[in-house]
């Protein structure tokens, strides 16, 4: 709107001014730093524990049903890992493998996917609210309530079903690992798996370490997580002196993936407007 309210030279300074700004300013710099050099070191593995070798998934236990339960459930099905989806009540894991339902309807209405393939993906899927339904499960991950006292209690219930080898993994995005691996027997074998909401759009996967944690139980996740095409990113817990604060703030990352367009140096401002000069009505 500015340069069409000037003559034709003006408006071209005008037009150079804001294309030199975005082409240098650092919001184009961080965005060329992460969606290029970050992610491509993302895919490639980096921060990535060295020296652990690869650990097979084939059956994962999902504590919680609701949105993000539902939503995890759907991509390890979607990776080929049979699932067993608990919750409270049998009704309300039926209702989150509904979720999967609906995804794969969608799925093959667009063509995306056959219906023979849909229903393979949803027998991957079984609903319980019997803690005997976990046996013989690789993994557990916990997506209910953001309470520690909740949380340490599915857990307790898990761990008497799962085998003594089974990685325990939490969703939590608010408490600090370190805290929920304390209701565990096994802390070593305890790490955080933090997907992203809406988790059947997002790639991303946040691998966070404990205090506690084994660094072949640290590596284990990228197997699974890279079978469903998602990008893990490794970070560590640290002390945290509140139980609220979220895992990005409480972890150290040791992946180079990380949101930098909000760190614009406040000594960096846009080049003064040249005058503009009104369009001749002539």
């Amino acid at each position: 709107m500015e340069s069409a309210q000037v003559d034709v030279d003006t408006a071209f300074v005008v037009e150079a001014r804001y294309l030199t700004e975005l082409v240098t300013g650092q919001i184009t710099k961080n965005m060329i730093q992460a969606y290029f050099f970050d992610l491509q070191a993302v895919r490639s593995g980096a921060g990535r524990p060295k020296g652990v070798g690869p650990r097979t998934v084939t059956k994962v236990a999902v504590l919680g049903a609701g949105m993000m339960g539902a939503g995890i459930a759907h991509s390890c099905a979607e990776a080929g890992i049979d699932v067993v989806l608990k919750d409270v009540t049998a009704e309300a894991a039926v209702q989150g493998r509904a979720y999967s339902e609906k995804l794969c309807a969608q799925a093959v209405s667009r063509g995306e996917t056959t219906r023979a393939r849909a229903d393979a993906l949803l027998a991957r899927i079984t609903p319980t609210a019997d803690a005997r339904d976990l046996a013989g499960c690789d993994a557990v991950i916990e997506a209910v309530f953001e309470d520690t006292a909740v949380k340490h209690k599915v857990f307790q219930e898990a761990q008497e079903a799962v085998g003594p080898d089974a990685l325990l993994c939490s969703n939590t995005s608010t408490l600090p690992i370190t805290v929920l691996a304390e209701g565990v027997e096994r802390p070593e074998d305890f790490i955080g798996l933090h997907f992203f909401s809406p988790v059947d759009r997002m790639p991303l996967v946040e691998i966070v370490k404990g205090e506690q944690t084994g660094r072949r139980r640290w590596r284990a996740p990228s197997t699974w997580s890279g079978r469903s095409a998602r990008r893990p990113s490794w970070s560590t817990t640290r002390a945290a002196s509140s139980p609220r604060g979220s895992s990005a703030a409480s972890s150290t990352r040791a992946s180079p993936w990380s949101a930098r367009a909000s760190n614009r140096p406040p000594s960096s401002r846009p080049p003064p407007r040249p005058a503009t000069r009104p369009r001749s009505s002539a």
